[in-house]
């Protein structure tokens, strides 16, 4: 198993697709420097699928983990330390216009062959079965998140307040990116 996490965006591809360089623009990678957001030591692919184009960040699970509070409990969402990495996740999909974001914080969920055993779900628009993998972050535009209902009992969970489209955690309180 490795110790790396993964970002992946869905933007749906037009006539004219954006060069790499464009879309890492639009996420806000810094080339340079290898770091996106908070996060350093990144690294990047972008792929065409048959209908989208697919931005994948890599960062350490150790970068996240240091941005977290060390102690449990229902922290109020303001006060979370990786704050600023849901910021700057849900403003990459805005900027770049994607239709789905994932930020996923489990290790053996951040393989390429996992995500992209999961593009179906962003090809239907299932807003469903997007939330039920409790990513520890989803974005979904405005029109995916459309066709999401959060259930009460299974869907206790933060969401990131702002938009466009909605920012959903994995969580709530100390459960909240897991």
């Amino acid at each position: 198993m490795s110790d790396w996490l993964a970002m992946a965006i869905f933007i749906p591809k037009d006539e004219r697709a954006p060069s790499e360089d464009d879309v890492l623009d639009r996420i806000g990678v810094d080339r340079a420097e290898h770091r996106w957001g908070p996060l350093a030591r990144v690294e990047w692919h972008v792929e065409e699928l048959d209908f989208h184009l697919l931005a994948q960040l890599r960062f350490l699970q150790g970068a996240l983990l240091k941005l977290l509070p060390d102690h449990g409990g229902d922290l109020p969402l303001a006060e979370d330390g990786a704050l600023p990495l849901a910021h700057a996740f849900r403003d990459a999909c805005a900027r770049s216009g994607a239709e789905v974001g994932m930020l996923i914080t489990h290790p053996d969920q951040a393989e390429r062959e996992w995500i992209l055993e999961r593009y179906w779900m962003v090809l239907a628009r299932d807003a469903a079965s997007l939330a039920s993998e409790h990513f520890g972050l989803l974005y979904m535009n405005d029109e995916v998140a459309a066709h999401y209902t959060p259930e009460t009992r299974r869907d206790a969970r933060d969401e990131l307040p702002g938009g466009p489209g909605r920012t959903i955690f994995a969580g709530r309180g100390s459960a909240r990116w897991f």
